[in-house]
């Protein structure tokens, strides 16, 4: 690694303030700059791709060196004289790191090389090259992250990958069109961890957030998605998660998960129904046709009621018949419950 050395315009003018000693405070501050080159464009060629990074069109001929006082990892070695070393690279830069072993099951649409780790569309780190494992069942990647952003990887953090997406509930990932699929990660709990499975896809909420996972068992799916919502009163309070077939094929188990606020409007005497898809009702005087909002009709949904006379809180891992339809004794109930 070939290193120049830089020198700043200020270097040897003192500076002195009543009270306070100017240069030290100068010199704290100049020993977290690092000066790195960025050249005209940059070239990787593997057997999978060539990947080809150009600067901006002013530095297009002529390359650029960038300054960034980003990192908290000082460099000792800035003095009075305020000489820098320009890296050639931003990856020579001393900077602490956090090492992190990745294990992947799936890399569609993810480069094996040059992927960033993402935490609140900041990156605070790089992924190593990808490579497959021995088993050839999994993928694995020595990968690390900023030190300064370390407290990030905690045992439950979630870690997946994200990629151009357009569905019927909607458009995410445009961005990756331009810069490339990168890893994003949500913050958990728990102890400072140094190994992660990466998801293909975001992982549903209950892996990521505190609530309530029931299963509804139904004759079928019907219209029914892991896009379709849960509501009660017509306010979504969580989401389908997952549709499968029970153990015994005669019934369908649908998993869902009520977000943590709303979890104490389901009892155990809570009824659940379908909402999905359009009622037509037609006679010789005319037809009456009842929806009951344009994204059940495309997604399906499910709603619940709860009585008046409600019983014991629903306890996660608890099953409850999912009904084909509402009942007309259900919308009368209105229980005044108190949510947590």
């Amino acid at each position: 690694m070939k290193r120049h050395h830089l020198q700043a315009a200020y270097a040897g003018q003192p500076i002195r303030r009543s009270g306070i000693n100017a240069n030290k405070l100068i010199i704290l501050f100049a020993k977290l700059i690092k000066f790195y080159k960025q050249g005209a464009f940059e070239a990787k060629a593997n057997i999978e791709k060539i990947s080809i990074k150009l600067a901006s069109v002013g530095n297009l001929l002529k390359g650029n060196i960038v300054l960034t006082n980003a990192f908290k990892t000082p460099d000792e070695s800035i003095n009075n004289n305020f000489k820098y070393i320009l890296y050639d690279d931003f990856d020579d830069l001393p900077i602490k790191k956090h090492s992190i072993a990745l294990t992947f099951v799936n890399i569609e649409g993810l480069s094996t090389d040059d992927v960033r780790l993402v935490y609140k569309g900041i990156q605070v780190g790089v992924v190593g090259n990808i490579t497959l494992n021995k088993n050839l069942l999994e993928f694995n990647a020595q990968s690390y992250i900023y030190d300064e952003y370390k407290d990030i990887a905690v045992s439950s953090s979630a870690f997946y990958i994200v990629k151009p997406n357009i569905s019927l509930s909607g458009v995410t990932g445009l961005d990756t069109i331009v810069k490339g699929s990168y890893i994003n990660i949500i913050q958990g709990e728990g102890s400072l961890n140094n190994s992660f499975f990466v998801h293909n896809a975001k992982p549903p909420k209950s892996r990521l957030n505190k609530g309530l996972q029931l299963t509804l068992i139904s004759q079928n799916s019907g219209s029914l998605s892991t896009s379709s919502a849960v509501y009660y009163k017509k306010i979504k309070v969580g989401e389908v998660e997952s549709i499968d077939l029970a153990s015994n094929a005669k019934f369908v188990n649908i998993k869902v998960f009520i977000e943590d606020k709303y979890k104490s409007l389901v009892r155990q005497n809570s009824e659940f129904f379908n909402v999905s898809g359009i009622d037509m009702d037609v006679s010789l005087v005319g037809a009456k046709i009842k929806a009951d909002s344009l994204n059940t009709v495309v997604f399906g949904g499910i709603s619940f009621a709860t009585p008046n006379k409600f019983g014991k809180k629903a306890y996660s891992g608890q099953d409850f018949k999912l009904h084909d339809s509402i009942k007309e004794e259900w919308e009368k109930y209105n229980p005044e419950i108190i949510m947590e």
